[in-house]
C-alpha cells in the first residue's frame, strides 16, 4: 500500500498472490534472511506495472483523442478505492487519470496566460513544453525512480520499514543515509554547500534557495533558479566520475553533494531558461551549514493594551526541538533560556510560545524546556509495556519567566510539543491556543544499531537502525497525549481541520487511555488564568472577524468536496468551477489588500518590532527595530515559481501577524488585563485593527 496509495499500479491478483505467498509466512521468511528476495518480488511487479503505465501515458498523448465533453469524473482519493480487478480495469482508471492530468494542465495554463494579461505581462507559460510532453516528463520522472534510482538497498528497506510500521506508525527501519540525516535534522546543521532543492517536472534539480554565508552563497556562481545536470561528487580533480542526476530523485541529488568538511563537489548547472548546451561548472567547498531558520528565535512587540497603556508582549517561535546528539552544541532548552532571559530584562508583560509545526525531537530538551515556565514540577509520564510507570520531571531550578504565558499549536504540533503544551495546560501555567487538537503522537521510540547484533566482520556500519515504539506518554494529570492530542483551552478553527490529519488516521495507531495522576502534580490556581473571559473576548473577535469567516468558507467548501470525492473532467463544468473560485479568490483579494493597508498603517502607528535570534540574545546590545511588513528571510535567499509570479495572490497579513497569531496576541492581551485586574469590555477589538 505504501507503493501504491492510490491503487492504481498493482491488481487485485498481484494483492492476492502477496497475502497468500507473505501474508503469514512474512515473519518466517524474514527469520530465514529472505527478506531481500521478498522484496525484490514485491518491487519487481510494482516496476512492472509503472513501466506499463507510464507506456500507457505516452500512447494516449500521442493519440490525443481526449473527449472533455462527456460526463465523466475521477475520485480525488483513491485510498479506500477496490484494487483493479486486472490490466483492463487498471488501464481504464489510467486513462482517467491522464485525462484528468491533461485537462488539469490545460485549465492551470489558461488561468495563468489569463491573470498575466490583466497585468500587461507576458504568458508565464508560453515558453513552456507542450502540455503532452509536461505530463510525460512527470511520469518520466516516476518511472526513473522506480528503475534506475532505486538500489537493492533501498527495495530491501521499504519492506523492512512496511513490517515495522505494521506495529505501529511511528516504528520503522532507517537505512544509514537515512539515520545520518535524521541526526542532521536534530541538531539543525549539515556538511554540505547550503543550498534549498527541489526536482523539476521536466528532469532536472531546481535551486530554491540559497542560505546566507553559506557555500554556496561565498563562492558566489551558483545562482537562484539554476538547474543541476549533474553532479561530480569528489570536485573535478576526484576519481569519480560525474553522474546524470536528470529525473534523479531529490534526497538521492541531495546525497551526492552533500559530503566530508572541507572536500570539493562540483555541478553541472544550467541557468533559468537555457538548454544543456549553456551548462557551466561550479566547484565549491562543503563546510558545515548551520540552518538558521529552524533555531529558535524571539520578538518583542511594544504595543498598547486595551486600555490604551504602554505594553510589551514577547513571542518565541520553535520550529522543533531539537539537540546535537553528539555533544558539540546547546540544545534548544538552553536556546530558548538564553531567549527568556532577553524577554526578561526587556521586562515583557505577557508571552506567546509558538509551537506550530513542531513536530517534537529530544525528551530531555522539553523536560529541561518546560521547567523554564514553571520550575520544579512533572512534566510526563512514560509507561512501558510491562505496565511500569515513570514520572519525568523538569528538574528543578527556579522558573526563568513567570508572567502571562499563551502557547500556539495546531494539527503539526506533535510529540514533545504534545509534552509541553499538555504539562503547561495540566500545571494551569499557560492558556492553550489553536486548532481542534495536536497531532495526537504518544509513543515513545527507541533507536537501535542493527549493526552491534552482526558478525564482526559484516558491513556493519551499514546495517541501518530500527526505530521501535516501547513506551507511552502520558501528561502529569493521567491522560494520554496519544491519539486525541491536547485540545487547546481556546480552539480557532482552521482549514487542517478540514481533513484527515493527525495520529487518529493513521495506520495502526496504539489507543488513548488514562493512567494515574502524578503524584506530584500541584498545578498552580486556574482561575487567575481567566479562560472562561478569554474564550467569551476570543468568540467575539472569532465571529466579528472577515478572515474567519473566510476561513470557515473554505473549510465547508473542502469538507464537500471531500464527502463527494469527486473531480469533474468535463471542461465546461471544471472551467466553471474554477472560474467561480477564481473569482471569488479575486474579490477576497481585493476586500483585503484594501483592509490589510489599513491594519498595516494602525500596526505602525501603534506597534514597534524588534526580532532576535539566540546569537543576539546573547550579546546583551539593544535590540533595534525591524519592519514587519518586509517578509525577506535574514537567512535564505529564495526563488519564485513562475506560477506565483503570475498570480494576483492573497496579499501578506499586516505585520507578518498571521490570522492565528494576531488572535493569540489579542487573547494574550486580555490575558494580561485580567491579571492586572482591569476591567476587559466584551466584544471585538476596534474593526480597524481587524
Amino acid at each position: 500500500a505504501d507503493l501504491d496509495p492510490a491503487r492504481v499500479f498493482f491488481l487485485q491478483s498481484d494483492i492476492d498472490r502477496f497475502n497468500t505467498d507473505y501474508g503469514t509466512l512474512l515473519a518466517g521468511l524474514l527469520h530465514a534472511d529472505k527478506a531481500p528476495e521478498v522484496a525484490e518480488d514485491i518491487h519487481s511487479t510494482y516496476q512492472k506495472r509503472v513501466v506499463a503505465r507510464v507506456a500507457e501515458t505516452k500512447r494516449l498523448l500521442a493519440e490525443d483523442r481526449f473527449d472533455f465533453t462527456r460526463d465523466e469524473s475521477v475520485p480525488r482519493d483513491r485510498k479506500d478505492a477496490p484494487w483493479p480487478k486486472d490490466e483492463a480495469d487498471a488501464m481504464a482508471i489510467w486513462k482517467l487519470r491522464v485525462k484528468d492530468a491533461v485537462l488539469s494542465e490545460t485549465l492551470r495554463r489558461d488561468i495563468l496566460a489569463k491573470r498575466a494579461a490583466e497585468k500587461g505581462k507576458p504568458d508565464p507559460s508560453a515558453d513552456d513544453k507542450s502540455i503532452a510532453e509536461t505530463i510525460a516528463l512527470r511520469d518520466e520522472r516516476l518511472l526513473h525512480r522506480v528503475t534506475e534510482d532505486t538500489t537493492p538497498n533501498d527495495i530491501s528497506s521499504m519492506l523492512l520499514n512496511a513490517v515495522a510500521a505494521a506495529c505501529d506508525p511511528h516504528s520503522s527501519y532507517m537505512a544509514a543515509p537515512e539515520m545520518g540525516r535524521f541526526k542532521e535534522d536534530m541538531r539543525n546543521e549539515l556538511v554540505g554547500i547550503g543550498a534549498e532543492l527541489r526536482s523539476q517536472d521536466e528532469g532536472s534539480t531546481k535551486i530554491m534557495g540559497i542560505i546566507k554565508d553559506g557555500p554556496a552563497d561565498k563562492q558566489g556562481q551558483l545562482m537562484l533558479n539554476d538547474s543541476i545536470i549533474a553532479v561530480d561528487s569528489d570536485g573535478a580533480a576526484g576519481p569519480e566520475p560525474m553522474v546524470d542526476v536528470m529525473f534523479m530523485d531529490v534526497n538521492k541529488v541531495v546525497e551526492l553533494i552533500r559530503g566530508d568538511r572541507g572536500s570539493n563537489v562540483t555541478l553541472k548547472v544550467t541557468a533559468e531558461d537555457t538548454g544543456p548546451g549553456d551548462a557551466r561548472l561550479i566547484e565549491i567547498t562543503r563546510d558545515t551549514v548551520e540552518i538558521k531558520s529552524s533555531l529558535a528565535s524571539a520578538q518583542v512587540i511594544e504595543t498598547k493594551d486595551p486600555a490604551g497603556d504602554a505594553e510589551t508582549l514577547g513571542i518565541i517561535t520553535l520550529p522543533s526541538f531539537y539537540v546535537d546528539f553528539d555533544g558539540g552544541k546547546a540544545g534548544c532548552a538552553d536556546d530558548v533560556a538564553l531567549l527568556l532571559h532577553r524577554l526578561v530584562l526587556e521586562e515583557i508583560d505577557g508571552l506567546i510560545l509558538d509551537l506550530r509545526g513542531n513536530g517534537g525531537g529530544s525528551l530531555d530538551e522539553v523536560l529541561r524546556m518546560t521547567g523554564l515556565f514553571t520550575g520544579e514540577a512533572p512534566v510526563v509520564q512514560v509507561k512501558d509495556s510491562m505496565g511500569r510507570v515513570r514520572v519525568l520531571g523538569s528538574g528543578g531550578g527556579e522558573p526563568v519567566y513567570t508572567g502571562p504565558m499563551v502557547v500556539l499549536t495546531d494539527k503539526t504540533s506533535a510529540s514533545a510539543s504534545e509534552i509541553l503544551a499538555g504539562a503547561l495546560q495540566d500545571l494551569n501555567r499557560a492558556v492553550i491556543v489553536g486548532q481542534s487538537s495536536t497531532f495526537g503522537k504518544g509513543t515513545v521510540q527507541q533507536t537501535l544499531d542493527i549493526g552491534q547484533a552482526m558478525p564482526f566482520f559484516t558491513a556493519r556500519d551499514q546495517a541501518g537502525t530500527l526505530k521501535l515504539t516501547i513506551q507511552k506518554f502520558y501528561r502529569p494529570s493521567g491522560s494520554s497525549t496519544q491519539h486525541m492530542g491536547v485540545v487547546p483551552d481556546i480552539i480557532l478553527p482552521d482549514a487542517m481541520d478540514a481533513f484527515e490529519f493527525g495520529e487518529s488516521f493513521m495506520k495502526h495507531p496504539l489507543a488513548h487511555d488514562f493512567i494515574k495522576p502524578a503524584a506530584d502534580l500541584k498545578p498552580f490556581a486556574r482561575d487567575p488564568l481567566g479562560v472562561p473571559k478569554l474564550k467569551e473576548l476570543s468568540a467575539a473577535r472569532v465571529m466579528a472577524s472577515k478572515d474567519f469567516a473566510y476561513l470557515n468558507e473554505d473549510i465547508e467548501t473542502a469538507k464537500k468536496h471531500l464527502r463527494e470525492n469527486r473531480v469533474s473532467l468535463n471542461s465546461a463544468v471544471r472551467g466553471k468551477e474554477l472560474a467561480q473560485l477564481e473569482s471569488e479568490r479575486k474579490a477576497r483579494n481585493v476586500e483585503r489588500k484594501e483592509r490589510f493597508a489599513g491594519i498595516q498603517k494602525h500596526d505602525r502607528e501603534t506597534m514597534t518590532f524588534y526580532d532576535f535570534s539566540v546569537e543576539e540574545a546573547a550579546t546583551g546590545k539593544p535590540l533595534t527595530a525591524v519592519d514587519p511588513s518586509s517578509h525577506e528571510s535574514k537567512y535564505v535567499r529564495t526563488a519564485k515559481d513562475d506560477d506565483e509570479e503570475a498570480a494576483d495572490i492573497m496579499p501578506d497579513w499586516p505585520s507578518g501577524l498571521d490570522l492565528q497569531k494576531r488572535e493569540g496576541l489579542m487573547i494574550l492581551q486580555d490575558m494580561v488585563a485580567i491579571g492586572r485586574g482591569a476591567r476587559v469590555a466584551v466584544g471585538p477589538k476596534p474593526a480597524e485593527v481587524r
